[in-house]
């Protein structure tokens, strides 16, 4: 699925190693063959390839993403599933 959103803000989390991760919140997130918002916002983790982007907060961004089911939290600190909502 083809998605378009906002960057909002960059930030960091902690990986299961302990150690900081930047990370990229997107907001007002939307299918772009119905312009149907999917979500207010997602966090990314940021990779190689959205470093690479140079990204500021205000760009318009567009990605191809699969969506499906999660659990979310982390090892023995899980709280619930998250199912998909998107067709």
């Amino acid at each position: 699925m083809r998605f378009r959103a906002t960057v909002e803000r960059f930030g960091k989390k902690t990986n299961y190693h302990g150690y900081p991760e930047p990370t990229i919140l997107l907001k007002d997130v939307c299918l772009v063959d119905t312009d149907k918002q999917v979500t207010d916002h997602i966090w990314f983790t940021v990779g190689k390839t959205i470093q690479s982007l140079d990204l500021k907060p205000g760009d318009t961004v567009e990605f191809d993403a699969r969506v499906g089911d999660y659990v979310k939290g982390y090892v023995n600190h899980r709280e619930y599933i998250d199912e998909r909502t998107v067709d």
